[in-house]
């Protein structure tokens, strides 16, 4: 008996080693699972997500700035024809540049802003619960319609 004592035991050990070399090889050949929330859920996803809504309302506020110094180059622009009391002179042409127009620049602008909208509302749909989202998805709609005022405005002037 103590022959397959030492034989059983013999094997046993040849089992687990085995187990363990393969676990081991295992853990260094793939990557871990992502952490769990015991739900089913990533619990590095509202993270990531978190760190997307950051840099979409970066990108969102840069554009806005963008926006409203084209807004004060436009008022500028006003205050200085206005005070001289002279515009361009009738029939003159303005020297041609390759530059996009003024309301060429806001249009874009405004067109990226609503794509920045996009983005931050559909992440707010994802995350309907969690009321920074929500929020961040409200300011870039009142940001997309503002800057689509300042383009048609540009373009009726």
């Amino acid at each position: 008996m103590s022959r397959r004592r030492s034989i059983a035991g013999a094997g046993l050990g040849l089992v687990l080693a085995i187990g363990a070399c393969h676990a081991s090889g295992r853990a260094k050949d793939s990557p871990a699972p992502p952490p769990s929330d015991g739900v089913g859920h990533d619990a590095l996803e509202p993270r990531m997500h978190g760190d997307e809504l950051d840099q979409l309302e970066a990108q969102l506020e840069q554009a806005s700035g963008e926006l409203r110094a084209l807004d004060g180059e436009q008022v500028a622009a006003s205050a200085e024809q206005s005070t001289e009391g002279e515009g361009p002179s009738p029939g003159s042409t303005p020297p041609a540049t390759d530059a996009p127009s003024r309301c060429e620049r806001i249009a874009a602008l405004a067109g990226r802003i609503c794509q920045l909208r996009d983005r931050l509302c559909a992440l707010a749909a994802e995350h309907d619960q969690q009321p920074r989202y929500t929020e961040a998805c409200g300011r870039a709609e009142q940001t997309c319609a503002q800057a689509q005022q300042a383009a048609e405005d540009c373009a009726a002037a």
